[in-house]
């Protein structure tokens, strides 16, 4: 099965940034896996750069650490894309959530849902 989510991604951002995302969460899922024993069982889902966006969100490689990744793309541009249906489509990632601290902490607002025009 195609993975259209990395397609899309691609197609937008580059194959460079979606590489550079998969490399970041590879590291850390290492780590989480060898060390702290977690992730390693984990549901990838059909669409497997879903889940490695958002663990790439819950581990900030996305945002706060982007550069430290060798990501180019823009936040705000990356977020648009993770709430289009047709792209990313992170709301209706069918897999195991990769950080259900991140999700109760707020990580994923504004990445799952298609953002309010009239918010302020």
């Amino acid at each position: 099965m195609t993975d259209t989510a990395r397609e899309t991604f691609v197609a937008r951002f580059g194959e460079a940034n979606a590489v550079a995302i998969e490399a970041a969460v590879t590291k850390h899922r290492a780590f989480d896996s060898d060390v702290l024993d977690i992730h390693a069982n984990d549901d990838r889902g059909a669409r497997p750069f879903q889940y490695d966006f958002l663990y790439a969100i819950s581990r900030e490689c996305v945002t706060r650490f982007a550069s430290a990744h060798g990501i180019t793309a823009e936040e705000s541009d990356m977020r648009k894309w993770a709430c289009d249906p047709d792209a990313g489509d992170l709301a209706r990632f069918e897999g195991s959530v990769p950080d259900y601290l991140a999700l109760i902490c707020g990580a994923y607002d504004g990445w799952l849902v298609v953002p309010s025009e009239d918010a302020s």
